[in-house]
């Protein structure tokens, strides 16, 4: 598209050039006439071009919107690949510090979730920003229950393996909050 409005305006441009020098050479007293023609045609060009030149912007910032995106979509699913694989190794840990090293990297794996969804957040506005940050407090309520199993496997106050079923259960509900909060947030 760029290129068929390049390729008119500089058609335009060339047909006015020579309407500049026929002005020049051309009958006694047209030349006012033919001079506020070619200033309105000139001005006519300049708004043609400014707005080719918008358009054409707008197109790239579109393509920018776009990959980035898509770039959000991509990291927030690598993110929570980085979590699946943590609760994964949670439930085939072998001793309480194995558990307690995965379920930390679970963990700081909803922290770059939640961040990401921050920043998704922050740049909306009105009931949609809103709601972001309601769905993003309730998260990170469901994140902490989580955090708060961390400190007890390492404090030894409870068996790791009653920790690690309350774990699963409470990702569960992590889960499916993100399902049932976050269309459109991500």
């Amino acid at each position: 598209m760029k290129g068929n409005a390049d390729l008119r305006l500089a058609e335009i441009d060339r047909r006015v050039d020579e309407l500049w020098k026929h002005a020049d050479v051309g009958v006694a007293g047209a030349r006012p006439r033919i001079q506020r023609q070619l200033d309105r045609l000139r001005q006519k060009e300049l708004l043609a071009l400014g707005a080719v030149q918008e358009t054409y912007q707008e197109s790239w910032q579109a393509l920018a919107d776009y990959g980035q995106s898509v770039d959000h979509t991509f990291r927030l699913i690598e993110i929570e690949l980085e979590i699946a694989e943590a609760a994964s190794a949670e439930g085939v840990a072998g001793d309480a510090a194995a558990f307690a090293d995965a379920l930390a990297a679970e963990i700081d794996g909803w922290d770059l979730y939640l961040e990401r969804l921050q920043i998704w957040a922050a740049s909306v506005e009105g009931a949609r920003r809103k709601d972001a940050e309601e769905t993003l407090r309730k998260l990170r309520r469901k994140r902490n229950a989580l955090a708060q199993l961390l400190v007890e496997s390492r404090s030894s106050a409870k068996d790791w393996r009653a920790l690690r079923a309350e774990a699963a259960a409470a990702r569960r509900e992590l889960e499916h909050e993100i399902d049932d909060t976050t269309v459109g947030l991500d």
